[in-house]
């Protein structure tokens, strides 16, 4: 039966990990890159991009937080017609390095009726290719769904509008948006 291969990278030694080895990317992953909204922003437009940069990186309230996303931040710049600097693409490469390292990472295998949930600030999370079931009634159904929690980890307000759509709030529903609510 398929199964999709996930694969968690934990946050904070990665960043420690190029503190140690890569200093200079620090101040490129703090500042961080506008993203690309594919559709998901409040205009639902597949041009449109984040207002600001989003850091990968973020000290706030006594602590650390990240959101790593290589292809949405390539392809904002391609759509701004900016290319990245040497020293940016090589510190995105350096986080993608760390984060598919064995010794950082965990993997698991999903199967039918797991549950896996993440906090996309505290950790980089991945997947690898998946192929389903030729058969429509036997294809796979996945549900993805945000929790934004009064309690929740104190952001950064760069971090807090990753959508365009205000402080604290999701993905816009929009013809041009990919997921289904």
């Amino acid at each position: 039966a398929p199964a999709a291969k996930v694969r968690w990278s934990a946050r904070c030694p990665s960043s420690t990990k190029i503190l140690a080895r890569f200093p200079q990317f620090l101040p490129i992953l703090f500042r961080g890159f506008k993203r690309d909204l594919r559709g998901e922003g409040v205009t639902a437009r597949l041009d449109e991009l984040t207002f600001h940069e989003i850091p990968v990186f973020s000290y706030f309230g006594g602590q650390l937080s990240c959101n790593f996303n290589a292809k949405i931040i390539r392809s904002a710049r391609q759509k701004l017609g900016q290319p990245l600097t040497e020293l940016e693409e090589a510190a995105i490469e350096c986080v993608l390095e760390l984060s598919r390292r064995p010794d950082l990472c965990y993997r698991m295998d999903l199967r039918p009726g797991d549950i896996q949930l993440v906090n996309n600030y505290t950790i980089l999370h991945g997947r690898s290719a998946y192929s389903d079931y030729p058969d429509e009634a036997r294809k796979r159904c996945l549900m993805r769904f945000w929790v934004n929690s009064r309690a929740g980890r104190n952001l950064a307000p760069e971090f807090t509008d990753r959508y365009n759509t205000g402080p604290g709030q999701g993905v816009a529903v929009g013809d041009g948006a990919r997921y289904m609510f």
